[in-house]
């Protein structure tokens, strides 16, 4: 990001030294506004973007304090791109400017792999979650049909959990995320011998809550806006299943 000292790179030919000076203090002053109002506007959109960044980033490590995991950290950077621009020199200016990008690209950096860590670890809960979950359902025998408080990942979670249990029934959750429903089928060997096809419970019951989905016949997925009426998509899913 060189871009201060573009006039020593510019050749002309001028007889005089006077009239070489006044040229070169031409073309610096009209550089040097260029410059400045560009790295101006550069200091702004990174201001802004940092402050999105971190926003990006409490959230995140929220989850994690709920989760009980290790939140990350990115170290804050005095904002002096402002006062460079009005008084320090080429040299000065061009050193903060070098560092504020390299700040907020490490910035960035850290909240994807923030990101990325808080998915693993949503994952690793979920499963948990799901696992202790089943092991209760499954022992009170016969068809499964519950409604679960947690995130949305936990419905693939629970549905694996019946397929590696080779539960050979039928089962339909409901994970209620807090921002909608998310619907879940499953109908082993013995639930599609006795008629019942994952998809097309999904696309039955759906609509109850105002959703929709589907999927083959031993698994289907599905949503669903409607929040207030999961007690009614459950008791409908319960007396299906039977």
């Amino acid at each position: 990001y060189r871009f201060f000292f573009v006039s020593s790179q510019i050749s002309f030919k001028i007889k005089s030294e006077s009239a070489i000076a006044s040229g070169v203090r031409r073309i610096e002053a009209a550089c040097g506004i260029a410059a400045f109002d560009w790295a101006r506007g550069v200091a702004e959109k990174n201001a802004q973007e940092e402050d999105e960044l971190r926003s990006k980033l409490d959230k995140i490590n929220q989850a994690f304090k709920a989760l009980g995991a290790e939140e990350v950290h990115y170290p804050m950077e005095a904002r002096i791109m402002a006062a460079m621009l009005a008084e320090g020199t080429f040299d000065q200016l061009n050193t903060v400017f070098n560092n504020s990008q390299k700040h907020i690209q490490g910035l960035r950096d850290s909240v994807t792999a923030a990101d990325k860590k808080l998915k693993k670890v949503q994952a690793g809960a979920a499963a948990a979650m799901a696992d202790a979950a089943l092991v209760d359902l499954l022992e009170k025998g016969g068809n499964i049909a519950e409604i679960f408080q947690g995130p949305a990942n936990l419905l693939q979670e629970l549905l694996n959990g019946l397929k590696k249990k080779q539960f050979t029934g039928a089962g339909f959750m409901i994970v209620d995320d807090g921002n909608r429903l998310h619907l879940g089928a499953y109908c082993g060997a013995d639930a599609q011998a006795a008629g019942l096809q994952a998809g097309k419970l999904i696309q039955e019951l759906g609509p109850i809550a105002g959703g929709k989905g589907g999927g083959k016949p031993d698994q289907a997925r599905g949503a669903a806006p409607g929040r207030d009426k999961a007690g009614d998509l459950l008791a409908a899913a319960k007396d299906k299943l039977g």
